[in-house]
């Protein structure tokens, strides 16, 4: 972590982005300590070259479901995989992301969360739907991504912030489908 001063003083700004840093390694480091012990996929190295809607499918199946079973509620989780889409990626990044996804949705009152991966013309997609609780009618949409907002009752406001960035990091893009009335919606595209 990287806490910069200003003219020798430490600002406001300093700590917000020292709690947003430690706030992701945090995040990262859940990741890789339940990923670890059951993947399937190489995890020798920090990035790998492969399938990224196989790791989806594949940390879905042996991580979220686990860990979603084990709380009072569980969540059924679904993907649908239509095409490969072969690139570089960080596991632990991809693992933060399925986590808190899950959680948001387990917050929100879902029941079942769907991620649905396939291609178009222009992308790779991937349609992450629950059938939670979907947005307060007073959400703005355009602060969600902010750290520290939040659009479930319980949530900390860092899951979609993290969530955006790692996106972004990958040369992606993230938003709400806001025309989805009956639970929360993500689309995630990355450009072919």
């Amino acid at each position: 972590m990287i806490l910069q001063k200003k003219n020798g003083l430490f600002t406001v700004e300093n700590a917000w982005q020292g709690v947003q840093e430690i706030s992701y390694c945090n995040e990262r480091n859940k990741s890789v300590l339940e990923y670890y012990a059951l993947a399937e996929f190489d995890t020798k190295n920090e990035q790998v070259k492969g399938d990224l809607f196989e790791f989806f499918e594949e940390y879905c199946k042996t991580i979220t479901r686990r860990v979603c079973v084990e709380e009072d509620r569980p969540i059924d989780i679904e993907t649908k995989v239509n095409c490969a889409y072969i690139r570089t990626f960080v596991p632990q990044n991809i693992g933060v992301v399925i986590e808190n996804v899950a959680s948001n949705s387990y917050k929100n009152g879902a029941s079942k969360i769907a991620f649905n991966m396939y291609e178009n013309e222009q992308y790779f997609c991937i349609d992450i739907i629950d059938n939670g609780n979907g947005l307060n009618a007073n959400a703005d949409v355009n602060s969600l991504f902010e750290f520290g907002k939040s659009y479930t009752r319980f949530g900390t406001g860092v899951g979609l912030y993290h969530i955006k960035n790692i996106v972004t990091d990958m040369n992606g893009t993230i938003g709400v489908n806001v025309e989805n009335k009956k639970g929360f919606e993500l689309n995630v595209r990355f450009r072919k």
